[in-house]
């Protein structure tokens, strides 16, 4: 189940808000979701916590 537009950048806010993440780093998660790399905020939290990384397509 992908996430819609405005569901991703709620929940980008409340990342950059709550866990401090650069720019670089929301832009990145950004970049892969625009390329429908990452479509589900669980595929987000791995690859943000280092977990499952390998999950993440390059």
């Amino acid at each position: 189940m992908c996430i819609k537009e405005e569901i991703f950048r709620d929940f980008v806010q409340k990342l950059r808000k709550e866990k401090e993440f650069s720019d670089e780093i929301i832009n990145k998660i950004k970049e892969l979701w625009e390329h429908e790399k990452i479509t589900s905020q669980e595929e987000i939290l791995k690859l943000i916590s280092g977990d499952h990384s390998d999950d993440i397509k390059n």
